[in-house]
């Protein structure tokens, strides 16, 4: 087996013509493709898949009251707990949510709402490169 090569993408190339040249160089190379847009995605580590689809087995809208909410609340909670002790943090810090998006509205808005009490904190400072999961919601906020 040949040594691993990683290919970076390229931003002169179309999707179409970079899927085209990383097939062609992968081909030429013999090399195992590599990865490397963890912005959207990001492989699980086997003891967090097992964890997940454990977790899955349970059904029951933790907020609910019956049986099956409360066992799933349960499990929702000891995780709540595992996660803040393995950061040193408070459980009442660890909010779990759907994704990206969500944890960037939730963050920029709680904070911006936080401080809006004080004079000193109005202005959000950003860049016009940043994702728009996280451009939208200061957009919002100042519109």
């Amino acid at each position: 087996m040949r040594g691993l090569e990683i290919f970076a993408p390229t931003y002169c190339l179309s999707n179409q013509g970079y899927r085209s040249f990383l097939s062609k160089a992968l081909k030429y190379t013999g090399a195992m493709p590599v990865f490397l847009d963890h912005a959207a995605t990001t492989p699980c580590r086997e003891v967090a898949l097992e964890a997940l689809n454990r977790s899955l087995e349970h059904l029951g809208n933790p907020s609910s009251v019956h049986g099956h909410g409360q066992n799933t609340r349960a499990i929702l909670e000891d995780a709540r707990d595992q996660v803040a002790k393995s950061l040193g943090a408070n459980r009442s810090e660890i909010i779990f949510t759907s994704g990206g998006t969500e944890a960037n509205n939730q963050a920029v808005k709680g904070i911006c709402w936080a401080r809006k009490e004080d004079s000193r904190r109005k202005v959000i400072l950003t860049a016009a490169t940043e994702h728009h999961a996280l451009l939208d919601p200061i957009d919002w906020l100042v519109t």
